[in-house]
């Protein structure tokens, strides 16, 4: 199977693949590899989700510690 390391490129197959389904040009073994895609499509979006995620809640995280040492005039690690 070619290689889609690039969103772009998962996301031009997957349509791909939509064209051919619409146009009944479909098979057992085509269904499989376009699940598959769309699983991993949903993952990476989920992993990219949860990377934002993490990284807004550590710059919550710095943000409410410097507001803490300004308040109370306190170092905080």
């Amino acid at each position: 199977m070619k290689s889609y390391t690039t969103t772009e490129a998962l996301l031009k197959r997957i349509t791909e693949m939509e064209t051919l389904r619409d146009k009944s040009e479909w098979n057992k073994e085509d269904e499989q590899v376009y699940a598959f895609l769309l699983e991993l499509h949903a993952l990476r979006l989920s992993m990219r989700n949860i990377k934002d995620d993490i990284k807004r809640t550590e710059n919550n995280i710095d943000y409410m510690r410097d507001e803490f040492q300004d308040d109370k005039g306190m170092l905080v690690y």
